[in-house]
């Protein structure tokens, strides 16, 4: 193996050119660097799925522990918004981390789900409101 820059032979296991100071490109050394690129990549994600599913758990046994039927909104609200913001982060720093690519996925199916149940809600109270006036 030689360096790509100044030609100088390099031992196999060679991070630096010893001649010219050059970082040296390696397999072992990209092989290295893609397991703790998915390693970061894929705790971002479980971060994210932690939050995005832990959101309505905790303001659920909030409620329970406060004894009302008020939701803390807010806080399931901050845990989602969070949860898409690590996807992305994850999405965008790491491209080709296959957990992020199927968490993107998931999330996109289900802000598609909830639009959609959004829609039908509007529809049936649209009805609803409709045969109340008339």
């Amino acid at each position: 193996m030689f360096c790509e820059h100044c030609g100088n032979k390099l031992h196999e296991d060679a991070v630096v050119c010893m001649k010219c100071g050059c970082q040296v490109k390696n397999k072992n050394n990209n092989t290295i660097a893609k397991n703790e690129d998915d390693g970061k990549a894929n705790t971002l994600c479980i971060i994210s799925l932690a939050l995005i599913f832990g959101g309505p758990i905790i303001n659920y046994l909030l409620n329970l522990m406060i004894g009302t039927n008020k939701s803390i909104g807010i806080l399931g609200s901050a845990a989602s918004t969070a949860a898409f913001v690590l996807m992305i982060i994850a999405r965008v720093k790491y491209p080709n981390n296959t957990f992020a690519k199927v968490l993107m996925w998931i999330y996109i199916a289900l802000a598609v789900i909830g639009i959609i149940l959004v829609i039908i809600a509007i529809v049936f109270l649209a009805g609803a409101l409709h045969s109340l006036i008339n």
